[in-house]
């Protein structure tokens, strides 16, 4: 195994477009005695490689694992120690570890970021990106980026993927922006390298996760399946609240969640006599959420998508899609490893096998989901003097330093 490092250049005016204005150049390359890699989409974590001789590259630079079957891992370096003969790098979304202005204060919005309350998940999140880091900008801050969508848009005038913009700072962190819009809405980011002539640029995906896609059976050899999950609802009743022309808080609703995860302003439920509602989610967990009715307002006399005291109460309480923690050992070794899996790509496990009978009855769908967990393929950890890799599935987390991590960013600027 080998690494190459790659750094950021400007390209001949000739070769330059509206967007991509930089490109990929090789910097230094090296022989690799060991690797320990540690992914994670949530919770990001370093990785190591071990060299044979010193190196000449520098932090910043983009790293790529290289094996007889391709690309192995990358990232960006976050260390080089010479002595130690160490390197250690972070997925490819650390490039927007980066604050960057909020687009949803007035005085900072510009052509590219009109970000409201209510927002196209997929959309204008490569907006944001586009205008952040290419074409016009700061030569130091812009990227070679290809942003690419699939999904999003509007019908009968609302978003697909609608997705709630609740930064309030000055602000925000891009690369806790898409891990929250990941952990919230389902929404990823997926990066790959991609080599022209004369270019190579980062590729990016964004697009809505889905419940289909791999299939991983327990009837792998030495295969270990590590399953928690997560019902406690961080809160079970919204405030919605919003400033008056007098800029005091003026209460604008309040909302349930219920136990079948739907949500309902309480002057419907506290009223209903028939029944209809299913019972509220215990304990009392109030949370306060803040509405711009002004903005929404004027949104809507435009014609546009435009937030609504009950879009943002249930963006506060519903639970989230894959909120569980699958952890699963494998040996890379096998034939049934899954070796091109990449992080965001939807699973179906099998966590249980049933023998099937020429007189076994078909089974339901309430059935199947005894059996299978759908879930997302989040993080994998291995070393090069082991043949397990430990697979991560699932948007929780079970130690105690990567709770923390997701509590704090999900706290900020909130």
């Amino acid at each position: 195994m080998i690494y190459r490092t790659f750094t950021l250049t400007e390209l001949p005016l000739d070769y330059q477009t509206a967007d991509i204005k930089d490109t990929l150049s090789f910097a230094t390359t090296g022989a690799v005695s060991g690797y320990e890699i540690s992914e994670d989409y949530l919770s990001p974590k370093n990785s190591t490689v071990n060299m044979i001789a010193k190196s000449d590259a520098v932090v910043g630079q983009i790293l790529v694992l290289i094996d007889d079957m391709g690309v192995y891992a990358m990232g960006v370096i976050t260390a080089v120690d010479n002595e130690k003969l160490q390197i250690m790098f972070r997925d490819i979304l650390e490039l927007f570890n980066d604050e960057a202005l909020n687009p949803n204060r007035a005085a900072q919005n510009n052509d590219g970021m009109q970000i409201t309350y209510l927002y196209d998940g997929i959309l204008n999140t490569a907006e944001i990106l586009r205008v952040l880091y290419l074409g016009d900008v700061d030569k130091y801050r812009r990227l070679p980026l290809l942003v690419a969508t699939s999904g999003g848009g509007i019908t009968n005038g609302e978003y697909n993927e609608p997705a709630v913009w609740d930064y309030t700072d000055n602000s925000f962190n891009v690369r806790n922006w898409l891990t929250d819009l990941f952990d919230r809405n389902n929404i990823i980011v997926q990066a790959r390298l991609v080599f022209e002539t004369n270019k190579a640029y980062i590729e990016l995906s964004i697009f809505k996760n889905t419940t289909s896609g791999w299939l991983i059976k327990n009837n792998i050899p030495t295969l270990k399946i590590e399953q928690s999950e997560d019902r406690s609802p961080k809160a079970t009743i919204c405030q919605v609240v919003y400033a008056d022309d007098n800029k005091e808080v003026v209460p604008n609703g309040t909302f349930y969640l219920l136990v079948d995860n739907t949500v309902v302003e309480s002057k419907e439920y506290d009223r209903d006599t028939t029944g209809k509602y299913a019972q509220r989610v215990q304990p009392h967990r109030l949370v306060v959420q803040e509405f711009d009715k002004e903005r929404a307002t004027q949104d809507n006399a435009e014609g546009k998508p435009y937030a609504k005291p009950q879009t943002i109460a249930e963006s506060a309480l519903k639970y989230k899609d894959f909120a569980t923690y699958i952890s699963i050992e494998i040996d890379k070794n096998s034939k049934m490893y899954p070796k091109d899996m990449r992080i965001g790509d939807s699973i179906t496990i099998v966590s249980k096998m049933i023998e099937m009978q020429k007189d076994t009855e078909i089974m339901s769908d309430s059935d199947v989901e005894k059996y299978t967990i759908a879930t997302v393929f989040t993080g994998r950890s291995e070393k090069s003097d082991n043949s397990r890799v430990q697979l991560t599935f699932g948007k929780i987390r079970v130690l105690y330093t990567d709770v923390m991590y997701l509590e704090s960013y999900s706290k900020v600027r909130r």
